[in-house]
């Protein structure tokens, strides 16, 4: 029996058999299969009922091959606003026939979820919430975003700009071009969206969501930085990403910097506020949150 082994261990005149279960390959194990609270993890001497982010951990161990390389399920995907983007960001490419990237599986021709998530039938949504109060009990309005992730992201920042926006100014010099002025700083919106869709945990249903107060714009998503620490990130000691392959398009779009240059834009821009203020590392999910600055 492979997964066990045992041992003897003697002091004295006494005996202990030491028996050693190595882990499964097909975890979650559980009592009842259509019961998820059958699911038990041992803590130390007790057994405990396994949470939700604990199965999905779970899961995906037993499944190495990542969410965004997997077969879509829906195979019936165009791609206009994606290739309408993509050409306005120089790189010409064709999703339908992509192996580079990683929007064609090669073994089965087919898309994968990474093509779903640049289609126009993607499903996975940015909601946004405006509130006029701090402690978000005045609802000014809701706006939710859907269509290419490429599109979300767009259309996410635009809206997020737009009620940041606090004056316009004509130049000086006579240049045509006017220069508006935000409440927040316009690049490390641009970064915390990106980074936002970049890191989510797709193989979880929550959306990505941004909530605007008076005081902070905040942004919510499952997921973060797989397999680093809040340390890690916070001290730039490494960089990871769940979706290698996404953020991987994503710099050959120019919307990600390359490895190693995780939240620069954010730094730069709240030089004087410690990252950790601006970011919080949770155990299943991520939080970015962008106070005002001066006439940014």
């Amino acid at each position: 029996m492979p997964l066990l082994s045992f041992r003897r261990i003697t002091d004295g005149n006494k005996t202990a058999l030491v028996v050693h279960v190595m882990p499964g390959t097909e975890k979650p194990y559980c009592t009842d299969p259509s019961d998820i609270s059958t699911i038990y993890v041992r803590v130390g001497t007790v057994s405990m009922r396994a949470s939700y982010a604990q199965i999905t951990r779970f899961v995906e161990e037993a499944n190495p091959t990542p969410w965004e390389s997997r077969v879509s399920k829906n195979q019936a995907l165009t791609f206009d606003y994606c290739n309408a983007f993509s050409l306005s960001r120089n790189l010409n490419f064709n999703p339908a026939q992509d192996f580079f990237y990683g929007f064609v599986d090669p073994k089965s021709r087919e898309f994968t979820n990474l093509a779903f998530l640049c289609s126009d039938q993607n499903s996975f949504k940015i909601v946004i919430a405006v509130f006029a109060d701090d402690e978000k009990s005045i609802l000014i309005k809701s706006e939710e975003f859907s269509g290419s992730i490429l599109k979300n992201l767009q259309d996410a920042n635009a809206f997020i700009l737009s009620e940041s926006l606090l004056r316009m100014e004509k130049p000086m010099d006579g240049r045509l071009e006017r220069r508006d002025r935000y409440s927040v700083a316009p690049e490390a919106v641009r970064e915390a969206l990106v980074n936002m869709i970049a890191h989510r945990d797709y193989s979880r249903t929550p959306p990505c969501v941004v909530h605007l107060t008076p005081s902070r714009v905040m942004f919510f998503f499952v997921g973060g930085p797989a397999d680093l620490t809040e340390e890690e990130i916070l001290l730039q000691i490494a960089t990871n990403c769940r979706n290698v392959r996404f953020a991987n398009f994503l710099k050959a779009l120019h919307l990600m910097e390359g490895t190693g240059s995780e939240f620069n834009t954010i730094r730069h821009a709240y030089s004087n506020i410690p990252l950790s203020q601006l970011i919080q590392v949770l155990s299943t999910s991520f939080l970015i949150s962008l106070p005002p600055k001066k006439l940014c």
